[in-house]
């Protein structure tokens, strides 16, 4: 790996994608999806008084820089949220074509600049300096610079304000006499959770490098991951034991202490940012070993990871909770994986992520967000953070999740257009010849599986098409040309066609929807009582903190048994039953016995609040099942109206 002070030569600058995406803006998506998508937006960042009301907040604590002055010892992270909202404001701005929230962020950005001392700093400790742990306090001064850092980067890039810039270069610079290799501190010595959090910096620091050119950036990053294997007591050395394929989890006896999933995955993608200025094969190949052993060991049926934002071999334990935070940050590694390898793999990633946990992941009207997703009886309302009342990490981080997802939607590959979702919308793609594909879907691959992929270039033009056959589709059926097809799921998950395509020319899909099963396995953690009471105790404790709350919450007694139980998924939604599904008599609904197949599913009307319901029939089980889309599951957040479980237990003696 290189080192600081090594130089870069310029054919070492950029790896170039093997996928394509789009500029943001490319692709809107329509349908239910988009529909969720710009209910998030509009309550958060489209309506100007709302958007007023929670900005004003984020400002305030640039100016008055209390973080280290609320509580003793301690600093807080209300310097996280400019970033972090202004960072959905640029999404959207570019997702929508919005002129106004342009604007916003030009106007905002000004406002922060403003509040820059004359060494560079810009920040919400008064004291800049206080970046270690405190006894009994906590620490999030880097891990705020971070998102500020970040947030000016993208607002140069959207607006091309150069006072931006210079900003954000005045800021890191002066970070670097704080914490670096020529300051008194080095960065895995700071912050909170033994510098993983403040380590994450490592994305903006790359990608001002990136801007700049300038070699004392480049070097801050290596700096950085070279950190990681110089403090035993601090974070994991991610680059070397990445290298390895032993499970996350296991790297350390007490993982409490470093493995906090969100800012873990984060750091994950700042060394994909690395690998694309200087071509080290070693980042890239890390990155792709740790998200594979995360997947194999921690991503739950519904494409969250962790349990209660921690590394513990998450997916061994029925009950789920999952924060949204690291869900985002799992769909952007996933994201970069994909463009970066070409594998569509990493697109079925995508897709269970988005719509089984980051659609859920907001409130139906889009005006707030989830802090955890349990697997049953009820979600955990974000609360308010930091004596703030607009802010929540997950509220603020979600927005910008769910729009990263359009820039998987349609790609370009090998000179051609790839397809990679399935939810309806519309687009383009320009291929390198210039010319401009537009593309359309209908249908939905979440509903009916039904979907028409309709191709308008402005004349009769060859290039190969590239459809992405998800992984859940045993049989998908393919009809273009008058001609029509039975598809397995290809070894590379591709189905390309090379022909000429003229305006209007269609392909039709039908992916196979026939119900899945998948099972419980609880000899996986048999023996780990410690474990298993950890995280139930963990399940149990997390409440509804919003003002107006419902009274109750979930108990230690509600936790579901680590035994037997049966999962059924339809398409990319996992399926769960719901108490306001007309015939559920108990929620969770236990199984008499062990299926030996998946069910048939028998579509019905969906009561209010529900997008899809069914009534499923296993063969040998007498009384159906009734089910619903687990988007849909527990989206009052409050079980006396919603009570949900996407787990059908199995009755132990009947199981044995």
């Amino acid at each position: 790996a290189r080192r600081p002070g090594q130089t870069i030569r310029q054919t070492d600058m950029l790896v170039s994608d093997v996928l394509s995406p789009s500029p943001l803006g490319s692709w809107r998506f329509s349908g239910f999806l988009g529909q969720r998508i710009d209910a998030v937006l509009t309550a958060r960042l489209l309506e100007a008084g709302n958007r007023e009301r929670i900005h004003a907040e984020t400002v305030d604590a640039f100016r008055k820089r209390v973080d280290d002055r609320m509580n003793p010892n301690s600093g807080l992270w209300q310097g996280e949220f400019w970033g972090k909202y202004i960072l959905s404001a640029i999404a959207a701005c570019a997702y929508t074509g919005d002129r106004d929230l342009e604007a916003f962020v030009a106007d905002s950005t000004r406002q922060l600049i403003a509040t820059q001392r004359e060494d560079g700093y810009i920040g919400t400790y008064d004291e800049s300096g206080f970046v270690c742990l405190r006894p009994g306090g906590t620490n999030w001064n880097v891990w705020c610079r971070k998102y500020t850092l970040w947030g000016l980067i993208e607002a140069w890039e959207l607006t091309g304000n150069d006072d931006a810039l210079k900003a954000a270069c005045g800021m890191l610079d002066h970070l670097m006499t704080e914490v670096g290799p020529d300051a008194p501190t080095d960065i895995c010595r700071t912050g909170t959770f033994n510098g993983l959090a403040s380590t994450s910096i490592l994305t903006p620091v790359i990608k001002l490098y990136g801007h700049t050119a300038r070699q004392r950036y480049l070097d801050y990053a290596l700096y950085i991951v070279d950190q990681w294997g110089k403090h035993p007591d601090g974070p994991p050395d991610i680059f070397r034991k990445g290298l390895t394929n032993i499970p996350v989890h296991t790297w350390f006896p007490n993982s409490g202490g470093w493995a906090k999933s969100y800012e873990f995955v984060s750091c994950l993608e700042g060394l994909l940012e690395l690998y694309r200025v200087t071509g080290e094969e070693d980042y890239l190949r890390c990155v792709k070993n740790v998200h594979a052993m995360l997947a194999q060991w921690e991503r739950a049926p519904i494409g969250s990871i962790s349990f209660n934002d921690k590394f513990v071999g998450a997916n061994r334990l029925i009950n789920l909770l999952s924060e949204v935070c690291d869900a985002v940050y799992w769909n952007r590694l996933s994201l970069q994986l994909l463009r970066l390898t070409g594998d569509p793999a990493y697109a079925d990633e995508i897709e269970r992520t988005l719509l089984n946990t980051l659609v859920p992941g907001a409130n139906p009207d889009g005006t707030w967000a989830l802090r955890r997703l349990r697997s049953s009886h009820e979600h955990v309302p974000a609360p308010q953070h930091c004596k703030l009342e607009h802010h929540q990490c997950c509220v603020n981080n979600l927005p910008r999740g769910l729009i990263q997802a359009a820039e998987a939607a349609l790609m370009q590959r090998n000179g051609g257009v790839a397809v990679l979702l399935y939810s309806p919308g519309k687009g383009k793609v320009e291929l390198p010849t210039g010319q401009t594909i537009q593309v359309q879907i209908d249908g939905d691959s979440a509903r009916s599986g039904h979907v028409t992929v309709t191709l308008n270039p402005d004349c009769q033009t060859a290039f190969p098409l590239a459809l992405r056959i998800p992984q859940w589709s045993a049989v998908t059926s393919l009809s273009t040309g008058g001609k029509c097809r039975k598809l397995a799921v290809p070894p590379d998950g591709w189905h390309v066609i090379e022909r000429v395509w003229g305006p209007g020319d269609t392909v039709e899909l039908q992916f196979d929807m026939r119900a899945r099963m998948s099972t419980f396995d609880p000899s996986l953690i048999a023996g780990d009582e410690k474990l298993i009471g950890w995280a139930n105790g963990q399940w149990a404790n997390l409440k509804n903190m919003l003002p107006n709350a419902p009274p109750h919450s979930v108990t230690l007694a509600d936790a579901i048994p680590q035994g037997p139980a049966v999962l059924v998924e339809r398409g990319p939604l996992v399926l769960a039953s719901d108490a306001r599904v007309p015939g559920t008599p108990t929620v969770p609904h236990p199984l008499p016995e062990m299926p030996d197949q998946p069910p048939t599913l028998e579509a019905i009307p969906p009561p209010s609040g529900i997008a899809q319901a069914y009534i499923a029939h296993f063969e040998g089980i007498d009384s159906p099942i009734p089910l619903c889309d687990f988007p849909s599951a527990g989206n009052t957040w409050d079980q006396r109206t919603s009570r949900f479980s996407m787990w059908l237990p199995v009755n132990s003696s009947a199981s044995t």
